[in-house]
């Protein structure tokens, strides 16, 4: 060997070492920033679907259960992140290298290239059935972990009701069967999955087409005296092509999957709340009328009127007790006074203003409400009540 070769070599091997390093470099950054980007995003659906329940109304509540809520800003948003980032990232390199493959297919010999893309149409069309199963499918997914969580958030939430009627077997009973719901849709999917895999990726792009390379090729290279290294290289860049096809059908399995479990998710953002917008008004001086005139109301999950033609007046400086049995409507009264709900006919007045025309804030600060079970947030005594003053410190207390 020759010291030019050595010197060749040499340089072949720094090329290699400082091409590795850059590879690993751009490999941290690619990381790095689709990761961060899928945080950015469960960041921001999180934070505007929790505005959006926010800004519902009470009745929505009544409907809606905690454990279907919290899944829809826990498990839906996570899922739909994580989907879409990868999502984009596998695509957009797939979509480069089967295009450089296919270019360099095509220029080799059109015909071969025909032949290799010539089942592209067959697959594209079971991908668009199994596209939309598996949007349904993950639809019913989520929906069942949403309900898992409902049973879960139930039963944690009144432990001690659990226990005074012994009924821990029963509330595990109840999860089971929610969770296997769950297995159920997902055995489904790895079922169906499985045959698509089968019939797209091995039957078609692998064996199909290698099989018509072969015989097509066979047939150029003995008849019309294609080289032998022209087929070579079409069967090499073949599995190279069916690797990144198969990509392309993963990233486009995921964004229906995404899809699917985001359904609930962009509902709940895009709901409107049913109740009447305010017009904001704020009085000086509250005298602390209050009148019901004509009011019937039933809540959002009932058919049936709790109040019916309720008509009635509490003068300023009056103490105005309500007697009556359980479910006569006596907190129903109290829920409307708050505008909580909007009475299904009639008015609720305060100081002769309907009260949904005055200002959010501003009415709750003027009524006070002690619930028959007072509800605490997590913390301190003092925070409560630094809560319920909406004061963000201690300094007036």
């Amino acid at each position: 060997m020759i010291a030019n070769d050595i010197g060749a070599v040499r340089w072949a091997i720094c090329c290699f070492v400082f091409s590795g390093c850059v590879d690993a470099f751009l490999d941290f950054w690619c990381v790095f920033l689709f990761g961060f980007t899928q945080q950015r995003i469960i960041r921001s659906l999180r934070l505007k679907l929790f505005e959006s329940v926010l800004a519902q109304e009470v009745g929505f509540f009544d409907a809606t259960s905690t454990g279907d809520i919290t899944s829809r800003l826990t498990a839906d948003c996570a899922e739909m992140a994580n989907d879409l980032t990868w999502v984009f990232r596998f695509t957009i390199e797939a979509l480069v290298r089967i295009g450089g493959i296919t270019t360099y297919m095509f220029h080799q010999d059109w015909r071969l290239g025909c032949v290799a893309w010539g089942i592209i149409p067959v697959t594209a069309l079971i991908n668009r059935f199994y596209g939309q199963w598996l949007s349904k499918n993950a639809t019913q997914v989520q929906s069942a972990i949403a309900d898992a969580n409902t049973v879960a958030v139930q039963a944690i939430s009144s432990m001690r009701t659990v226990f005074a009627f012994a009924n821990e077997n029963t509330e595990y009973r109840r999860y089971a069967t929610c969770i296997n719901n769950c297995y159920k849709l997902n055995v489904k999917q790895t079922i169906y999955q499985s045959f698509y895999y089968m019939a797209v990726s091995t039957f078609l792009m692998n064996m199909c087409v290698q099989a018509a390379l072969l015989i097509f090729g066979s047939y150029f290279v003995l008849d019309e005296g294609m080289k032998v290294d022209v087929l070579v290289a079409f069967m090499l860049y073949q599995a190279q092509l069916q690797e990144y096809f198969g990509n392309l059908l993963n990233s486009f399995t995921n964004l229906v999957k995404s899809v699917g479990a985001g359904s609930k998710v962009f509902e709940l953002l895009h709901r409107q709340p049913l109740k009447m917008e305010s017009e904001g008004l704020m009085l000086e001086e509250v005298q602390g009328r209050i009148d019901f005139e004509g009011v019937k109301f039933q809540y959002p999950t009932s058919n049936v009127n709790i109040l019916n033609d309720l008509s009635f007046s509490v003068h300023p400086g009056k103490v105005v007790a309500i007697v009556g049995g359980s479910g006569a409507g006596k907190s129903t009264i109290f829920h409307l006074i708050e505008n909580f709900y909007q009475p299904t006919i009639g008015r609720v007045k305060l100081d002769g203003i309907d009260i949904w025309k005055f200002d959010h804030k501003w009415l709750h600060r003027k009524i006070a409400l002690v619930g028959q079970e007072p509800v605490l947030f997590r913390g301190t005594v003092e925070e409560n009540i630094l809560y319920s003053a909406g004061l963000a410190s201690d300094e007036p207390l």
